[in-house]
């Protein structure tokens, strides 16, 4: 639905004239996207070394050698890089993606809410190597499609056990699954949806639980994370170059005042300081 800056497959593919699914794209040195914008297909970035400063989705992650990290189609991202950038990319068009998602044993909405993962230097050799294979496999002739796809999918499951190393220690990944499910449920009906019973009924517990539930492994209350997520899908819309009175319409916003006392009360800035930090009138 959002109308932001889309950077799609095509475009990579004739720059770097190649007619696959799957691109591996290096970058070295300086980097710099200033205006954020999403993609149509899922991003591997593996930094062999780096520095700098990743945003994606608004949220700021600073960046180190032997990371790995992941933006998926429709996430907004921006990025300024170090000249001692080393970057090994992997695109994934949503048709190979659809092929190889049930290789990312957790849930996505827990993948992007924790996007960047430092590695050990045996988790960084192993994808490193597995990212160099799946280079080699694409600059040869009559490579099988099903081996590139085998090894995105080795790629994933690889993550996925990185993931659990990392998600460990986010006890509520483990310990309260119901947590993953309601935020995977807000993420399908947060537009229509603003109010947790409709959430609690679809989950088979009472409101008042998964309150308790989010107040204790979230440390927020269950209706904050519903208006997390309008708050991120308004400030895509607001740099898309909507305006303020289409933006509050496309969330369902019954007037643009509410919308903006809503807007400012959750990021102490309103909508139009928010997007003049992006697009200067």
């Amino acid at each position: 639905m959002a109308n932001h800056p889309v950077r799609k497959m095509d475009e990579f593919r004739l720059e770097l004239k190649a007619e696959h699914e799957v691109l591996y794209y290096p970058l070295e040195g300086n980097q710099e996207i200033i205006k954020p914008h999403s993609h149509n297909f899922l991003l591997l970035a593996l930094f062999e070394s780096g520095s700098g400063e990743h945003t994606i989705d608004f949220v700021k992650h600073k960046v180190r050698s032997k990371q790995l990290h992941i933006v998926f189609p429709d996430q907004l991202h921006s990025w300024k890089l170090g000249e001692d950038t080393k970057l090994h990319q992997l695109m994934i068009d949503k048709a190979v993606f659809d092929k190889i998602m049930n290789a990312f044993r957790f849930s996505f909405s827990v993948y992007k809410n924790t996007p960047v993962f430092d590695l050990t230097d045996a988790e960084y050799e192993a994808l490193y190597k597995e990212f160099i294979l799946q280079k080699e496999a694409l600059a040869t002739e009559n490579t099988f499609k099903d081996v590139i796809i085998a090894r995105l999918w080795l790629i994933a499951l690889m993550t996925s056990e990185i993931g659990a190393r990392v998600f460990d220690d986010l006890t509520v990944y483990q310990a309260q699954p119901i947590i993953v499910d309601y935020l995977a449920l807000v993420e399908k009906h947060f537009l229509e949806e603003r109010g947790i019973a409709f959430y609690a009924g679809l989950l088979n517990i009472t409101a008042n639980y998964l309150n308790i539930l989010c107040k204790k492994y979230c440390l927020v209350k269950a209706t904050d994370l519903i208006k997390d997520r309008v708050i991120l899908e308004a400030k895509r819309l607001l740099i898309s170059g909507l305006s303020i009175k289409e933006t509050c319409y496309e969330l369902n916003f019954s007037d643009v005042p509410y919308f903006s006392r809503f807007f400012k009360l959750q990021t102490g800035k309103t909508p139009k300081a928010f997007r003049n930090m992006y697009i200067p009138s």
